[in-house]
């Protein structure tokens, strides 16, 4: 599900999950402006993707409504291999970034 969705289903989650996130990480504190930029529509002005290191709090506090890979489509299978294996899913590029690269070459 997507985190806007999520979000409108209930008032007051924005407030709640910023303060979840702000209590897991204190020394990176999160507010409800910053919950609401990245639940924007990316292309939108203010739009923020989702940092990687807020998703699993996110995927945490909203009892998997919100998982990972709704947090990070573009790269979840890498930062989270594990979870390549979870019934749920979604499809996956079977080569990361990294594997699709070319080799530098050199002249020798």
């Amino acid at each position: 599900m997507q985190l806007k969705t999520w979000l409108d289903e209930e008032r007051g989650r924005r407030t709640r999950l910023a303060e979840f996130l702000t209590a897991e990480n204190p020394a990176r504190p999160v507010d409800g402006a910053f919950i609401t930029a990245m639940s924007a529509p990316p292309g939108l002005p203010g739009a923020r993707p989702v940092p990687s290191r807020l998703a699993h709090g996110i995927e945490k506090f909203s009892g998997g409504a919100v998982m990972r890979w709704d947090c990070c489509p573009n790269d979840w299978w890498e930062l989270w291999p594990e979870l390549r294996v979870h019934r749920d899913a979604p499809p996956f590029s079977a080569q990361s970034r990294t594997e699709t690269a070319p080799a530098s070459t050199t002249a020798g």
